[in-house]
């Protein structure tokens, strides 16, 4: 038998844009977060090729990570952060002023770097969002170090806290 897109529920049908896979609900199965161009579902939530939930945030995520055990951190292209549920619903949204381009989490915080050079952390206790520091450059990626923030540039600087 031929086997088409339609037969397959895995199949995206827009651009992927970010990809998450952890176990977000301490269930003993790993969960496949998918962000996508998609006009309607942003954001969907596998286990397998079960669709767990569905989101639509308006925006296109570029970015996805847990934070310690409950919501995820979704960054987006246009500047957008939402706080997510392991259910699929927005728990806390915060504007960043631009495009996210890299997030990371470790030791209880929870940091984003922006393509204008931004270094923000967010405190989802208290659903704040905090300047670091502005860089001339896009921040990369984001390390952690012990307690060091490592921030590597676009153009091949390191920051070193």
């Amino acid at each position: 038998r031929l086997h088409t897109e339609q037969d397959n529920p895995l199949v995206m049908t827009s651009e992927m844009t970010a990809l998450f896979a952890s176990d977000i609900d301490n269930d003993g199965h790993v969960e496949l977060v998918c962000g996508a161009s998609h006009h309607l579902n942003h954001l969907s939530c596998w286990r397998g090729i079960e669709l767990l939930w569905t989101l639509d945030t308006g925006e296109w995520p570029v970015a996805i990570v847990q934070v310690a055990g409950r919501d995820l951190l979704v960054g987006t292209r246009s500047g957008w952060v939402f706080l997510i549920t392991t259910g699929g619903e927005i728990s806390s949204r915060f504007y960043l002023g631009e495009t996210v381009a890299c997030s990371t989490v470790a030791s209880g915080r929870y940091l984003i770097g922006g393509k204008s050079g931004g270094l923000f952390e967010v405190d989802p206790e208290s659903n704040s969002l905090k300047l670091l520091r502005r860089f001339s450059n896009a921040v990369e990626s984001i390390l952690f170090n012990g307690d060091r923030v490592m921030a590597f540039m676009e153009s091949g600087e390191i920051f070193i806290s």
